[in-house]
């Protein structure tokens, strides 16, 4: 019976201990699962360590991949100037450094053994033994969690196992907090850009409510940016063009594509219409579809310009045809029958027997009326070039 008792008290030993393992991984878990901040997650864990083991000290040291160095990102039970000393660690270098090079943890039970880096630091600081275990995420070596002591007691592989799983939670943990602080960043480079482009951009979701607008759509349309938000967009469509976005839209939803940028009419706050060049995609969330961004770019002087050129133009085209017409009329009625008249009046003359003209005479009076035919030929050919009476006639057309 006696026996049996030891062997019982420890088998209930045995799982006290991994109870108090596993719940000291749950209250880590639980820690690093509440925030997504990486400084107030990094100094609750090290809380919770001092806490399930013992000790009076603890550091957290994040690797720099780039630079190859270690970098202190919280502490506790350290004094100022031990802080300042091992701020930044080489990988390799030291008990944390070789912890961060191999991934193998490490239980040190007289720091005084080996000369390490900033060893009078440490052992000003009275830490008599320590235990260092990598942070991992993803098959990588993201740092270090080391817990130390000033008493004159070794850790046991017990409480080396339980930080090893404390911290690949941990390295899990940063890896997250440090995607959410690029998403955050990238959300906040993109918001600035969204706001302060010069653009005009502004985005509603599939019914038609305007969710965002930047401050250069707030000057296009002469609204608040707090009028706008909450409102629907048709109040902003000319009735006109407000189809021709209509069906944009859903062909985008379909898949299909639209040529881009495409010219609307939005209708201003005052009541006034503008002429923008609109480019629009479609903004998904989770992979579906959650409604439309719009970049308008405002060209309404640029094609109040361009009618206004066109118009000129045409004024100019028909002046010129008007031209062309009453110079060719001229010719016509007026230098030609004249030409018509000296070539009749030479004919004539070359022809007439009362005048007994020289044979010499008569020819060169004759090639002289071939020379105004052809001169007559040639400015009627001119005429018709210039304006063809089938034009007035006729018509185009013909």
């Amino acid at each position: 019976l006696e026996v049996a008792r030891q062997e019982l008290a420890g088998h209930i030993e045995v799982i006290r201990k991994k109870e108090r393992r596993l719940a000291a991984i749950h209250e880590v878990s639980a820690v690093v699962s509440e925030s997504l901040d990486l400084s107030q997650t990094l100094d609750q864990v090290l809380d919770k360590v001092l806490q399930v083991t013992g000790a009076d000290a603890g550091m957290i040291f994040l690797s720099r991949e780039k630079t190859r160095q270690l970098e202190l990102a919280a502490h506790r039970g350290l004094s100022d100037a031990c802080v300042e000393a091992i701020a930044i660690l080489t990988i390799g270098e030291g008990f944390n450094g070789k912890v961060a090079a191999t991934g193998q943890p490490m239980v040190i039970a007289d720091v005084s053994c080996e000369a390490i880096p900033h060893a009078k630091e440490v052992e000003s600081e009275g830490i008599t033994s320590q235990v260092i275990v990598p942070l991992r995420s993803k098959d990588r070596i993201i740092g270090t969690l080391c817990a130390a002591t000033r008493s004159q007691r070794e850790f046991s592989r017990e409480e080396m196992e339980l930080l090893t799983a404390i911290g690949s939670q941990v390295g899990v943990a940063i890896e997250n907090a440090r995607l959410y602080r690029e998403v955050r960043l990238s959300e906040a480079n993109y918001r600035d850009l969204f706001e302060n482009a010069s653009a005009a951009m502004y985005i509603h979701d599939l019914a038609g409510t305007i969710i965002a607008a930047n401050n250069a759509f707030s000057r296009l349309t002469g609204y608040e940016r707090d009028e706008l938000i909450g409102s629907s967009v048709m109040k902003l469509r000319s009735p006109a063009t407000s189809s021709g976005i209509q069906e944009i839209e859903d062909r985008l939803l379909r898949g299909e594509l639209v040529e881009q940028p495409h010219e609307t009419c939005l209708v201003r706050k005052d009541g006034t219409e503008c002429i923008v060049s609109l480019s629009t995609r479609v903004v998904h969330e989770d992979g579906q579809p959650r409604g439309f961004e719009h970049v308008a770019t405002d060209v309404t002087a640029q094609k109040r310009m361009r009618e206004s050129v066109d118009f000129y133009l045409r004024q100019i085209i028909t002046a010129q045809e008007e031209e062309r017409k009453r110079i060719s009329r001229e010719l016509h009625d007026e230098t030609a029958q004249s030409m018509l008249l000296i070539s009749q009046r030479l004919d004539s003359l070359a022809t007439d027997s009362k005048m007994n003209l020289p044979p010499e005479a008569a020819q060169y009076l004759a090639e002289v009326r071939g020379i105004a035919l052809r001169a007559l030929a040639d400015m009627r050919r001119l005429t018709q070039d210039l304006r063809p009476r089938i034009l007035d006639d006729l018509g185009l057309v013909a």
